[in-house]
């Protein structure tokens, strides 16, 4: 008995986001080297770090975005991260000082819009808790620091200490076993 192969050919289509992305990338391009080449000309602070920064936010946000975890939570958090080392950017570089007190007050407005969006649609924002839990990780991490090794004291930090710390463990509470299954799915390696 002989087969023969009877699938159509494929058709050879244009990638149209593709040729968008490659003409798009010669502004941003352009855009980087100038300013680098306008800072270094006028010699005084770092400000093209943080328009080369700005840029490549911009350019993951709109125009690159992710194939895996595109979702509202995780998107919202990369968002919020971007923003929070742009914040750190410009207090380092441009205007020192503020910083301190603005960046947990965005990390704990990020944290409440994602625990709003995760526990609103539980059953559907399961499978996607992983960005959430690693967002109230980090942050209550990096909050007991700012609070126990360089002595901050200000309210920003406690906040986002005690709201981490409420969010990881009402994930842990309310989903139990699925929370353990989903961490042994998240970090298992073949």
């Amino acid at each position: 008995m002989r087969i023969e192969i009877t699938y159509p050919k494929g058709k050879n289509r244009q990638n149209g986001r593709g040729e968008m992305l490659r003409w798009m990338r010669y502004p941003f391009i352009l855009a980087a080297m100038a300013c680098i080449i306008v800072n270094v000309a006028t010699k005084g602070k770092l400000w093209s770090v943080v328009v080369l920064w700005s840029l490549f936010m911009a350019w993951r946000d709109i125009f690159s975005i992710d194939l895996v975890e595109f979702n509202r939570i995780s998107q919202f958090i990369k968002v919020g991260e971007q923003t929070c080392i742009l914040l750190v950017l410009i207090d380092l570089l441009l205007a020192p000082g503020w910083a301190q007190t603005v960046v947990p007050i965005v990390c704990f407005g990020i944290l409440i819009v994602a625990g709003v969006l995760f526990f609103s649609d539980m059953e559907k924002q399961k499978h996607n808790m992983m960005p959430m839990v690693f967002l109230s990780f980090v942050s209550l991490v990096l909050s007991l620091c700012l609070i126990f090794v360089w002595k901050w004291y200000q309210w920003p930090v406690y906040v986002m200490a005690s709201l981490s710390f409420v969010l990881l463990s009402s994930c842990i509470v309310i989903l139990g076993k699925d929370f353990s299954r989903s961490l042994k799915k998240y970090f298992h390696a073949r």
